[in-house]
């Protein structure tokens, strides 16, 4: 039995082919050699990575801060996160019942649109770029790191640079809100390098959440195991969602509206990471 995140991969193939018409692989260069990939779309071909309605619209899409999206070096990927984002999140963004449709999924309550959107970097000096941030009205906020066949959170290179930013920057705002297991709290840091920077986030006016396939094993029990070292009262404000369950949430308050049809879609492409969590 193929396992996830190949049994996506196989069927993302296949979907280029019989959904996009596209038939000719694009590449992966490994070791100076170019591997074709069915799931890879040729670079021509890469704004089709989003659904129908947001491809036209690929080079007038904005982030957090109103400038156009930078799209990732793999954006052309068919199992690119940030496309999936965008596929699932954007459609929500562009209506007041959109955002209020995502509120209720993610429960969150009100969502306004100033201060919705996506890469937005809360610190100019620390760097993070969250892939999605929710405003509420209460003026709450809502950080989600959106991951689809990624294996890990990235690991920091071990070099000066990264370990004088540790000293500088993270160790002071861990303090005693991390459990560390050692005393090489540098090393435990850079091994969960995304994940610690995005839960240092997390405060009495921000949530962060991890959106994850269920189906993910390897995943998810890295996240599971990343959220045993944070203390309780960070711990309560960071936490992990199955993909499957939020878009079954969405599917079923689409229903009947103007949105159903583009969902059905979203399911179409990405189906076997919709696992919801009891099924995983």
């Amino acid at each position: 039995m193929t396992q996830y995140p190949d049994s996506l991969l196989i069927h993302l193939g296949t979907y280029c082919k019989e959904h996009l018409g596209i038939t000719e692989p694009g590449s992966f260069r490994y070791k100076g050699v170019d591997l074709p990939m069915a799931h890879i779309l040729p670079k021509v071909d890469e704004n089709r990575n989003l659904l129908p309605g947001l491809a036209e619209r690929a080079g007038s899409l904005k982030d957090c801060h109103g400038k156009p999206i930078k799209w990732h070096r793999y954006f052309h990927h068919l199992n690119s996160s940030q496309a999936m984002a965008i596929n699932l999140f954007q459609p929500l963004f562009d209506s007041a019942e959109g955002l209020g449709i995502l509120g209720q999924a993610i429960g969150m309550g009100s969502v306004v649109p100033e201060g919705t959107g996506f890469e937005f970097v809360p610190d100019s000096e620390e760097k993070t770029n969250i892939d999605v941030c929710l405003a509420g009205k209460d003026g709450k906020r809502l950080f989600i790191e959106v991951k689809l066949t990624e294996n890990d959170f990235g690991k920091a290179k071990d070099d000066t640079s990264h370990q004088d930013k540790f000293e500088k920057l993270y160790a002071p705002r861990c303090g005693a809100r991390f459990i560390f297991e050692s005393e090489d709290k540098w090393g435990e840091f850079r091994s969960n390098y995304q994940f610690y920077r995005n839960a240092l986030y997390a405060d009495e006016n921000t949530e962060i959440r991890f959106l994850i396939p269920a189906i993910h094993l390897i995943l998810v029990s890295k996240t599971n195991q990343c959220l045993t070292r944070l203390n309780p009262g960070l711990a309560e404000r960071v936490k992990l969602t199955f993909l499957g369950d939020f878009v079954s949430k969405i599917e079923k308050l689409t229903t009947g509206g103007p949105l159903e049809s583009h969902f059905a879609h979203f399911r179409q492409k990405y189906g076997p990471a919709l696992v919801v969590g009891e099924h995983a």
